[in-house]
């Protein structure tokens, strides 16, 4: 979206300036990975941006009177702040995403196949996982859980690996326990569609937020040509959602 890298690099730490507000390690960590995939820049880097920001974004808050200039930042933040939502559940389709791409079940993988893509992802264990995925079912319209697993590095992320594996079985095995097949399927189906759905949601949701933290910006500094070219791209994606989300095909019997 940004082709200037100077714009690219004032709105990576706009991403980053609020992850300071939040008291989880586990989760600041998470959001500062994913903002790092993102933009193909080291965790290090994100990570010492974050901690020359905490102490700036602490004072700020801290502030008994916000001027009008600072209410202006405030409610950038505010759409920053929706990112990181967004952002957080991205991360959970995510994984049942890569728990569907080992269903076993050849519609589903073909669907999947059809609709997603390695770059989808930003997680980046779930990024490998969907490639290795996706090149193994070209090459043999198949996945198999051992083959994958071979080419993942670190013996943690091969426990995690496992771990999703197993999770994914138990939610089969509460398919199979279904009466009749024909429902377990429609069940499995309608959650497949249902999951690609919500993927297209987040990151509609992402660009358009990223377009509404340019806007606010643009505003803050006076810069009314830049203002009314990220008005003129939020407007289009607005105007296009139904459209956008009508080309999305369910997965049916």
């Amino acid at each position: 979206m940004f082709d200037d890298p100077t714009t690219t690099a004032e709105a990576i730490r706009d991403l980053v300036k609020p992850i300071a507000l939040i008291d989880d390690e586990i989760k600041q960590t998470i959001l500062i990975k994913s903002i790092a995939s993102k933009f193909n820049l080291r965790f290090g880097l994100i990570e010492n941006e974050l901690l020359k920001l905490k102490q700036k974004t602490l004072e700020q808050i801290n502030k008994k009177r916000v001027s009008d200039s600072k209410s202006s930042e405030l409610l950038e933040s505010n759409h920053v702040l929706k990112l990181i939502s967004v952002i957080e559940h991205y991360q959970v389709i995510e994984k049942d995403l890569v728990k569907l791409m080992f269903s076993g079940d050849a519609r589903v993988l073909e669907y999947l196949h059809s609709l997603i893509t390695a770059n989808d992802f930003e997680h980046p264990l779930f990024k490998s996982i969907i490639k290795f995925a996706i090149d193994e079912f070209d090459s043999n319209k198949r996945i198999e859980v051992d083959s994958i697993e071979s080419k993942i590095e670190t013996n943690e992320e091969k426990k995690l690996f496992r771990n999703i594996i197993m999770d994914q079985h138990s939610i089969s095995h509460r398919w199979e326990e279904i009466n009749y097949e024909e429902n377990a399927k429609i069940t499995m189906y309608k959650y497949v569609s249902d999951v690609i759905r919500k993927l297209k949601e987040y990151q509609y949701e992402e660009e358009t937020n990223l377009l509404r933290i340019q806007i606010q910006r643009a505003e803050n500094e006076e810069d009314e040509e830049n203002k009314l070219s990220y008005m003129r791209e939020l407007d289009r994606l607005i105007l296009g959602r139904k459209e956008y989300f009508n080309k999305i095909p369910k997965l049916l019997i």
